[in-house]
């Protein structure tokens, strides 16, 4: 599995489209804030990861290292 920074972007709006109930928006100092159990968000991210990115073949894997990682 390869992440980039707008995988977060693209699971953050799913997260709250998806998810039963609302996610309440607040402030804190000046900060927008979202405040959730990050537990939802970590099972939402590993079901939803697993749906919508490709599972590299055992072959793309480096022995000894992770998917997305180059061998130097």
């Amino acid at each position: 599995m390869v992440l980039d920074s707008d995988d977060f972007d693209r699971l953050g709006e799913a997260f709250e489209r998806e998810r039963p109930g609302p996610v309440p928006h607040g402030r804190s100092g000046a900060a927008r804030t979202r405040p959730f159990p990050p537990a939802d968000a970590v099972a939402f991210a590993e079901g939803r990861l697993r749906e919508h990115r490709p599972h590299p073949a055992a072959a793309d894997v480096p022995p000894g290292g992770r998917a997305g990682t180059a061998r130097t």
